[in-house]
């Protein structure tokens, strides 16, 4: 048995219905209302669509990116399947990275935001750490995945996905320029390069070699060591 009960505002909720075991598609239900003995007839029928959907997951993962670099998300990062077979169609960021960038099209995304799968497709969703940051499990951000459906369209629970970043070699930098130097005519000229002069983030021992400022090597008249940093 069906019972209806009529709600405040002209809604109506039913019990007594056994929809797991239904199909897809439209129920039409009418309703009758008893008083003593009298039976009275809606005048009205109601429509109510019945729509089969179990929501989609995502998995974790972990990905690899490289120091200074964006690293771009794509979907097969975010491990997404559904029973129904329908499509992935965006997904919303429910924690943000606690360092690093995420940014959408070059703009910080915010808390909740739901990117759709055409952006990311497109390679719009990026990544990118700190400058000369790196490391194994350095940032990771939290995800619900969002599929085609009519109802139940996002996965229930949250997924991590975690970023490792691989340290690259960076090139020494000036930290102090070389002030131009005077030579004398016909005396020996001799210069040590100050062990301030260059800085490199990644080691702290350097090695030295000297060229013109072409690139081609230095004539015959002008020497280098490398060990003592002397010309």
């Amino acid at each position: 048995q069906v019972t209806t009960t009529v709600l405040t505002g002209g809604n109506f909720s039913l019990t007594g219905i056994a929809l797991p075991g239904m199909d897809e598609g439209t129920l039409q239900i009418s309703a009758q209302a008893q008083q003593n003995s009298m039976l009275y007839e809606s005048q009205n029928s109601w429509d109510v669509e019945l729509v089969i959907n179990y929501a989609p997951e995502g998995g974790n993962s972990t990905v690899v990116a490289l120091e200074d670099q964006a690293y771009t998300i794509t979907a097969a990062d975010l491990n997404f399947t559904d029973a129904d077979n329908h499509n992935l169609t965006g997904v919303k960021i429910t924690a943000l990275p606690a360092q690093g960038t995420l940014k959408l099209n070059g703009v910080n995304v915010t808390l909740n935001q739901v990117i759709s799968k055409i952006a990311v497709d497109a390679g719009q969703l990026k990544f990118q750490g700190a400058v000369n940051a790196n490391g194994p499990s350095y940032a990771s951000l939290q995800f619900a995945v969002q599929d085609s459906g009519n109802t139940h369209n996002e996965d229930l629970s949250h997924n991590t996905l975690s970023f490792n970043v691989t340290a690259v070699n960076d090139a020494p930098t000036v930290a102090s320029p070389i002030p131009a130097q005077a030579a004398a005519y016909n005396t020996v000229f001799n210069y040590v390069v100050p062990a301030n002069t260059f800085a490199d983030v990644d080691s702290t021992t350097l090695n030295y070699s000297a060229t013109l400022a072409d690139g081609t090597a230095l004539p015959s008249w002008l020497s280098f060591n490398s060990s003592s940093r002397t010309f």
